[in-house]
């Protein structure tokens, strides 16, 4: 069985074996597509979906629209992968098209149903920064995500109630399974 695999918003990081795809007409992408508009393909065609740092530049009352599409696009229990920056992050409003604020408990609503949540991760650093060629950084993320990321991940309630503007988290991380 063929694996199809689509990546939302590759920007400067264009993936092999993937469908990349971009608004961005000046990076290499195989199709440029502006998703807010909606996803260009077939129903069910696609096993896997990866995005990284793009749902946030989305118009909030296009978010499910999107995620809708998403749906529509996979097949049955297809697993996406969305990293987003945390709503606690100060990069989050550094951007001026940084236009929702993403929870732990973002995709728990209803309106999502059709995703089923399979591991969500509050990350201190990022947890991989793709296109900067900076594998130093990428190492020491991985060092100190699982330190500094441990009680926000064991109690995310606490955490975003009343600590995350203190101890801020850099991102958020999802993977989910689409329910059909």
């Amino acid at each position: 069985m063929e694996i199809k695999k689509l990546h939302l918003g590759c920007g400067r990081d264009y993936r092999e074996g993937f469908t990349n795809i971009d608004i961005n007409k000046n990076v290499k992408t195989d199709k440029v597509v502006d998703i807010e508009n909606g996803l260009p393909f077939k129903d069910d065609t696609f096993n896997y979906i990866y995005s990284r740092h793009v749902l946030e530049h989305i118009h909030p009352e296009k978010l499910k629209f999107v995620m809708d599409e998403i749906h529509r696009v996979c097949k049955k229990e297809a697993i996406i992968e969305i990293h987003l920056p945390h709503f606690s992050c100060g990069k989050t409003y550094m951007s001026y098209d940084h236009l929702i604020p993403v929870s732990y408990f973002t995709f728990d609503c209803k309106e999502f149903d059709g995703f089923k949540i399979l591991k969500r991760r509050l990350n201190f650093m990022r947890s991989e920064l793709p296109y900067t060629g900076n594998r130093e950084l990428n190492k020491l993320s991985k060092i100190i995500n699982p330190i500094f990321s441990f009680f926000p991940n064991k109690a995310p309630f606490i955490y975003e109630r009343l600590f995350c503007w203190i101890y801020p988290m850099e991102e958020i991380s999802f993977k989910m399974k689409v329910i059909k």
